[in-house]
């Protein structure tokens, strides 16, 4: 989507037909979670489905924490990745 964006020679219905094929993959994936979850919901006891649905919310605390990125100095903030200053560590003693 950036690319297409980024080419000014690129027309709106391209545009607008790769928006349409991204929603509809996003609409698939969320069927198929849905699915998921209703098969597990028929298929496991009560405790069974209490202890996956603490796994997936452990699971999304670790991918919440790691969409922030290594070395954000705020929450929800990212670091700057490739742009701007790189971060390097200098030895004053051995810089000259």
């Amino acid at each position: 989507m950036r690319k297409l964006f980024a080419d000014k020679a690129a027309d709106s219905k391209e545009v607008m037909a790769k928006i349409d094929a991204v929603a509809k993959l996003r609409a698939d994936q969320a069927r198929l979670s849905v699915k998921t979850i209703l098969m597990l919901r028929e298929n496991l006891t009560e405790e069974q489905m209490q202890n996956a649905r603490n796994m997936m919310m452990e699971r999304g605390k670790v991918r919440r924490s790691m969409r922030r990125g290594v070395g954000a100095s705020e929450p929800g903030r990212r670091p700057m990745r490739g742009k701007g200053r790189k971060a390097t560590a200098r030895n004053p003693a051995t810089s000259e």
